[in-house]
């Protein structure tokens, strides 16, 4: 009677669940660029502003 081989516990990816599919790529690629360009405009709105020279009230 052979041997039984034990099961990994921790699951390897195999080549196939690597490469291949990139159909959803497309939405880690624009959230970046929307979440980008909202900081950019938060920034823009509420820290900028707080730094400008000329805008203390004393």
């Amino acid at each position: 009677m052979r041997a039984r081989r034990r099961e990994d516990p921790v699951p390897r990816p195999r080549a196939d669940d690597l490469a291949g599919d990139f159909t959803s790529a497309w939405v880690y690629t624009l959230g970046s660029v929307i979440g980008g360009i909202l900081a950019a405009m938060l920034y823009d709105r509420f820290v900028r502003q707080a730094d400008a020279p000329g805008t203390d009230d004393l």
